[in-house]
């Protein structure tokens, strides 16, 4: 039985404490289904009792012939290929992707086809809504099956940075949900770092990500971890986020955010000459001037290097090294961003770091 006093559009993981319930916001559920036809029923009861507005499934194991829909819900779904008898062309699992959008909600969807990858279960959808209508807001669910050698997780990293370059995220949101089957210590201190989690950790800092569940998402009976994600480019409008039980028989936890829509004002148009509208490029970098050098070498030192980079290849090792060096970093280097302007009617010239000269621009 469904308990609406267990479920996670009732936020105890608050990222923000002080934030309170705005109409302008949209809840966004993810589930690592482990076959969504057997639990239909159930998922159907949550969407009934809770109205979230999207839900990102992964591990569908949906097949063409099967008909899968939930009432007042436009389906979008990308099924893992079969071969010409009938079975999955992978030997990893079932996979497959789906997105599920509240019919009443938004302005317009569409999926995003230029985006599509055949090489990954990726699935991309464009959403508006009437309170920002010229927002695009870009849904993506995920899934990537555990293991595979390192070239293989790189070309997969090689694949969603030509979906995020394709986007414009300087005027647009992004929400990325699923099972990723990587982890970090990152996202969560007590997980043991794998290669894929050290690959997209990097991958997503370098776009200007984060990602945003701290608490083990999946449980075996020997480990819990976190690998079923939730990323966005706009960290800072994430409300809440929390879990609830699996479901139905499936091992991952439902994860569910609940996301303040951005308003136009924290976007920085200035006037071009021409009096077209743009949007104000700005960047995020770190200060080395102010950091704390003395903690970045005392946790450097404390790294049981031999034991992190035993029996690792050159290209895990590398990436082991890289990330432990980042993590290192990050505490105590401050992110700063230039302030944006005061006035959006007075135009301005960019604000860029020191180190974009003039012959980079």
């Amino acid at each position: 039985l469904l308990n609406p006093n267990t479920h996670p559009f009732l936020p105890s993981h608050t990222l923000n404490p002080h934030a309170v319930q705005h109409q302008s916001c949209m809840s966004v559920l993810s589930l690592n289904c482990r076959s969504v036809v057997n639990k239909q029923v159930e998922l159907t009861g949550i969407c009934s009792m809770h109205s979230p507005d999207k839900i990102c499934l992964c591990e569908t194991w949906l097949c063409p012939t099967n008909r899968f829909s939930i009432p007042g819900y436009t389906t979008f779904r990308k099924d893992r290929l079969l071969n010409n008898l009938g079975a999955s062309t992978s030997s990893r699992g079932y996979g497959g992707v789906a997105i599920l959008v509240k019919g009443d909600r938004f302005l317009s969807t569409k999926e995003c086809l230029h985006l599509d990858r055949h090489e990954s279960e990726t699935l991309w959808v464009e959403l508006r809504v009437s309170e920002l209508p010229q927002l695009p807001i870009i849904i993506c669910s995920i899934y990537r099956p555990p293991g595979g050698p390192a070239p293989e997780m790189q070309q997969y990293c090689d694949l969603l940075e030509d979906c995020f370059q394709s986007l414009d995220l300087s005027k647009s949101m992004l929400v990325l949900a699923g099972d990723l089957n990587a982890r970090h210590k990152d996202w969560s201190p007590a997980d043991a770092m794998n290669p894929a989690g050290c690959t997209l950790h990097n991958l997503f800092s370098c776009c200007g990500l984060e990602q945003m569940v701290h608490f083990p998402t999946h449980s075996n009976p020997t480990t819990s971890t976190c690998i079923d994600l939730i990323v966005t480019n706009m960290p800072d409008l994430v409300l809440s986020v929390d879990s609830a039980a699996p479901l139905g028989a499936s091992d991952h936890l439902q994860i569910a955010c609940r996301i303040k829509l951005p308003t136009p004002n924290m976007f920085s148009p200035h006037i071009t000459p021409t009096g077209s509208s743009l949007t104000r490029p700005r960047f995020a970098f770190r200060r080395a001037s102010v950091a704390d050098w003395r903690t970045v070498n005392a946790d450097l030192l404390a790294t049981d290097w031999p034991s992190l980079l035993r029996n690792a290849s050159v290209d895990t090792a590398v990436a082991l090294f890289y990330s432990t060096l980042h993590a290192a970093l990050s505490g105590q280097i401050p992110l700063t961003s230039p302030p944006r302007p005061s006035s959006q009617d007075t135009p301005q010239k960019p604000h860029y770091p020191p180190w974009v000269t003039g012959s980079l621009r």
